[in-house]
């Protein structure tokens, strides 16, 4: 169980060769320092109480999103484009030599992406940021056109879906082992060069488990 310190706890968090003083007491109970150091950062407790540490890192890769490479730790995720056309099959959009996706405006755009799960998971989350160039067609809204049916219903039904101007996403509170394919749809709206960012699936309350795709480059033009 959890309680205030009866006596203060010392502690020294040494970072880039500094070295700072932190205090645990029954006043401040909690203490929070945010590092940017790039090297090791070391936490020494000097007291006799036991003393626990959280530890959150993150970061930001140096090289543009569109560059990002799928990543398996738990999970694994893919994404693929196709261009969806009346009376006609889907089309698979590969990325041309200039490394990029490239659509036209009024494209109707259909998303693939397949999740491995190796193992039963709870609270497990999916996010798929969009490009900025695409608009979300949401198939549960009154209004939403005959275009915004997606191929095909998501393997299991989502405990809580959510479709936002920037991202799909996909929640579930229990996410037995297997295989499962998600599609959805956008429509192409705004002329430039974009980046999709890379898709996430982790487990919302256990860090570490996750997977990314990989991210792409979307050009649309008139």
């Amino acid at each position: 169980a959890w309680r205030r310190p009866a006596t203060p706890i010392a502690l020294t968090l040494t970072e880039g060769g500094a070295a700072k003083a932190l205090t645990l007491d029954a006043n401040t109970p909690a203490v929070r320092a945010v590092s940017q150091a790039t090297g090791a950062v070391t936490i020494a407790n000097t007291s006799n109480e036991p003393a626990i540490a959280l530890v959150d890192t993150r970061y930001e890769s140096s090289e543009p999103g569109a560059k990002a490479k799928s990543q398996s730790n738990g999970f694994a995720i893919s994404r693929t484009l196709a261009r969806i056309a009346k009376d006609a099959p889907p089309e698979k959009l590969e990325a041309g030599a200039d490394g990029a996706v490239h659509v036209k405006i009024g494209d109707v755009i259909e998303e693939t992406i397949d999740v491995v799960n190796p193992q039963d998971r709870t609270h497990v989350a999916i996010a798929l940021p969009l490009a900025a160039g695409f608009e979300p067609l949401n198939p549960n809204l009154a209004t939403a056109p005959a275009e915004a049916q997606p191929s095909s219903p998501p393997t299991l039904t989502p405990t809580w879906t959510s479709f936002g101007d920037d991202r799909v996403f996909y929640a579930y509170d229990q996410l037995p082992k297997g295989n499962y394919r998600f599609t959805y749809r956008v429509r192409a709206q705004v002329a430039g060069s974009f980046t999709q960012p890379a898709g996430l699936v982790e487990t919302m309350y256990q860090k570490g488990l996750q997977g990314f795709s990989a991210g792409a480059q979307v050009v649309v033009t008139r």
